[in-house]
């Protein structure tokens, strides 16, 4: 396997810029997820790493090589598509080895690398059936170790699981990080669910508008986002934000129907930072309903109630903002007007603009 570096790598069409200055180093061996809605230019910057467009400025290394100029198939690298792209009339056995016969490996070799991939992917017993005859997850399969068998030094997956249902694609998660652990193999993976993103990367690239906003653990992404964009896309409900003034006196947060006491020395940040205005963020799982009518907090009228068997998500306005809050339980009706209350200790502060994050 093989180490992947994108060093000022500029794509532009025309006027417009797809990928803006994109540095990123792909360690080998490790699962890095590139992940943003969907123009954000995470797809753009995989096909320019397959090769399949130039890049406008920059460059590129696999390994120890620039690959600018390399075709694709010179880069020893191996993407798997959405659309799975299997040729209907081939036998999953021929659909695995058509590579490998072009490249003209031994018959020897070839039987033992399909066999290798199929057993990996438990489709050894598949082998003579035709693509229409497989479900949704199993031409994915079939996919993958279309790719395995070329033993390349670096694997590209772009949206995989988008046309399977959720359930299947719960599954082949699973399948690709017990892949990732069997091979041992550098993974760029391009998807637009956070979830997803989440679960299988050990780091994830957030972009947006063809810049890439950070890049770090899912802990980090999660737990410290740099600026709003990132807090709010990934997590599943999103990040609630309210805009609040900072007391000049005292240590307190302020804004229309709510006011918070954070920690004193976040607030002297604040202060010698010249922040009078900031942008305040909250997990839904840290603002929660509270019985205690006295408890530190505000009252709304939930608007809805997303009742999830053993939790709930309950939906609210406050001083113009649309808020979540978690519910152990769907006691809550609609309608109602409750106390809640939040984890001052889980806030995340950004700049009043949503562009960095504070203290």
């Amino acid at each position: 396997m093989a180490q992947v570096q994108l060093i000022n790598v500029w794509k532009k069409f025309g006027d417009v810029v797809a990928v803006e200055d994109a540095n990123l180093t792909i360690k080998d061996q490790e699962f890095v997820v590139l992940v943003g809605p969907s123009g954000c230019g995470k797809t753009t910057t995989l096909r320019m790493v397959a090769g399949l467009e130039e890049i406008t400025q920059g460059t590129i290394m696999i390994g120890d090589r620039k690959v600018n100029d390399l075709h694709p198939k010179d880069r020893d690298i191996a993407m798997v598509f959405q659309n799975y792209a299997l040729y209907p009339h081939m036998t999953v056995r021929d659909n695995l080895n058509f590579s490998l016969r072009l490249r003209k490996f031994p018959k020897k070799e070839i039987e033992e690398r399909v066999l290798r991939a199929a057993t990996i992917l438990g489709i050894e017993n598949m082998l003579d059936r035709k693509p229409k005859q497989l479900s949704g997850g199993q031409r994915q399969r079939v996919a993958m170790g279309r790719a395995i068998v070329r033993d390349p030094q670096v694997f590209l997956f772009d949206e995989p699981l988008s046309n399977l249902d959720a359930k299947l694609r719960v599954q082949m998660r699973l399948e690709i990080a017990r892949l990732h652990r069997n091979l041992g193999a550098t993974i760029i993976y391009v998807t637009h669910d956070q979830v997803e993103a989440m679960t299988l990367a050990e780091r994830i690239v957030v972009m947006k508008d063809g810049k890439i906003q950070q890049v770090g653990s899912p802990d980090e992404v999660f737990n410290r986002p740099v600026n709003t964009f990132v807090g709010t896309f990934i997590g599943s409900p999103s990040m609630n934000l309210l805009q609040a003034e900072v007391d000049s006196g005292r240590p307190v947060l302020s804004g229309a129907g709510y006011s918070f006491t954070i920690d004193e020395k976040l607030h002297r940040t604040l202060k010698e930072a010249g922040e009078t205005k900031v942008t305040m963020g909250i997990r839904p799982q840290h603002l929660t309903p509270t019985d205690d009518p006295n408890a530190p907090g505000f009252d709304a009228v939930v608007d809805m109630v997303e009742p999830l068997g053993a939790e709930s998500f309950l939906y609210f306005s406050l001083g113009g903002s649309d808020l979540i809050a978690h519910a152990q339980s769907s006691v809550i009706a609609r309608g109602t007007s409750t106390r809640f209350t939040l984890d001052t200790n889980k806030l995340h502060l950004f700049s009043a603009d949503g562009t960095r994050r504070l203290g």
